[in-house]
């Protein structure tokens, strides 16, 4: 019964299609999440498919729409789509771009989608003090494991192990691997990651996933609550399913290079953070993506897209 329903309704919307798509209204209302002022500089982008092309033969049909809100920092948007899926993102000088959308539903009678005119609350997010980091990305994200129980020892500014496994001068962190391999169906594998400072550390950050802002962690780094390490294992028996430690939706923000003085008090530190769980398998390659901060006490974490890597 369900899948008749759907069916129908496809098939209405098809012909809706050749005739005229199901209308939609909506308006975006845009203020600075910090302070709840409008934002006026704002443009909105978003976008009506007007017709489908299931079979990419030239007939679909697609209109992009961009608007500058008003004074009030809103903008109305009036069209016509067979999606039932209605969403954008906003962009403004001096603040994180933001998405926003939701699901509709078809009304038949009216052939239109509803909600009718809803208002989308985008809060945007200000930049504050982006700077440029050392950013390990893209294909240089994994690397390959050098030794096995062992700790080796890792420069995040040379994105290398130290002698005698790399160019490394510096071990900022100390990575520990333990791999009892057969074959892909049968393995145990670990890594341990610790530090060489007393008050060095990690801890786990989440994201808010109601947050569509592009830039979704905090300011600045913690002063307190670093572990002083953390493992990931995962494990395969007998061709079963695979047992692991990983955490969904997981990121991190470490400190290292951390000096106190005689009372124990930190007076110099650097901070970074590693997006999403470590990439731990079977295989002799790892990955991880992380951005590292290299100027003492300086807290920022937000990448202004200068990466010192490449300079």
């Amino acid at each position: 019964m369900k899948s008749l329903i759907i069916l129908n309704l496809a098939l209405l919307l098809s012909g809706c299609a050749l005739a005229q798509p199901p209308s939609t209204k909506f308006t975006v209302q845009v203020t600075d999440a910090e302070t709840g002022t409008p934002i006026t500089n704002a443009w909105v982008r978003t976008g009506f498919k007007e017709r489908a092309d299931p079979w990419g033969a030239g007939v679909g049909k697609s209109t992009r729409v961009q608007k500058q809100v008003d004074s009030d920092g809103v903008a109305l948007f009036k069209g016509n789509t067979i999606s039932e899926e209605r969403g954008g993102r906003v962009f403004a000088d001096g603040y994180y771009s933001h998405g926003f959308g939701m699901k509709y539903s078809y009304n038949i009678a009216l052939n239109r989608w509803e909600p009718w005119n809803p208002t989308f609350e985008v809060k945007m997010r200000p930049k504050k003090n982006p700077v440029p980091m050392y950013h390990r990305e893209g294909h240089w994200s994994a690397f390959k494991v050098p030794e096995y129980e062992k700790l080796l020892g890792y420069d995040l500014e040379k994105q290398d192990f130290v002698s005698p496994h790399g160019k490394g001068s510096k071990a900022d962190l100390f990575f520990e691997f333990k791999r009892d391999f057969k074959n892909s169906q049968n393995y145990d594998v670990s890594c341990r990651l610790t530090f060489p400072n007393e008050h060095d550390g990690i801890q786990e950050y989440y994201f808010d996933e109601a947050i569509q802002s592009s830039f979704k962690w905090p300011y600045l780094a913690p002063t307190n609550n670093y572990q002083p390490t953390v493992e990931w294992h995962s494990t395969r028996s007998n061709a079963g399913a695979i047992s692991n430690n990983f955490k969904e939706n997981v990121n991190y923000i470490f400190r290292v290079r951390t000096q106190v003085d005689d009372e124990g008090n930190i007076t110099s530190a650097c901070y970074g953070k590693i997006s999403g769980p470590f990439g731990l398998g079977w295989a002799d390659w790892v990955n991880w993506v992380y951005w590292f901060n290299p100027v003492p006490n300086e807290r920022s974490l937000e990448y202004n897209g200068v990466n010192l890597l490449k300079k």
